[in-house]
């Protein structure tokens, strides 16, 4: 994805975490563990993901470690299990329109996403 403009590495990575936490909050408002529904990461962290991915994958990474804090934060206030990254992962096909972003494999970044945030995260997730 081509962009007409430049952003500061490190202005550009605080909006990425801080948008992805949010994303993750709202993502957790919207899970119910008890339902038989798979895990939704959301459109918008899909977006955020499909923008960082090719602009630089660490950005990916600290996209995912702060969404999951953000879910993990919110499925704590509001008293819910919160979803396993294995699960968030999975389901990055319902967060990464294909259609829309057709340049992005999503097996790659599954595969690079899978083995790094939990290692990022500090913790089994």
């Amino acid at each position: 994805m081509d962009t007409d403009y430049a952003a500061p590495r490190d202005g550009l990575r605080i909006l990425v975490e801080t948008a992805s936490e949010y994303e993750g909050i709202r993502a957790a408002r919207l899970f119910n563990p008890d339902d038989d529904e798979p895990f939704d990461p959301g459109h918008r962290w899909g977006r955020i993901l499909a923008y960082t991915w090719p602009i630089d994958p660490d950005l990916t990474l600290f996209s995912g470690v702060s969404y999951m804090a953000g879910v993990r934060a919110e499925c704590d206030r509001l008293q819910l299990r919160p979803p396993a990254w294995n699960d968030v992962v999975g389901h990055l096909a319902m967060a990464i329109d294909s259609k829309r972003y057709p340049e992005i494999v999503l097996a790659d970044v599954d595969r690079f996403v899978r083995g790094q945030v939990p290692h990022l995260y500090g913790a089994w997730i």
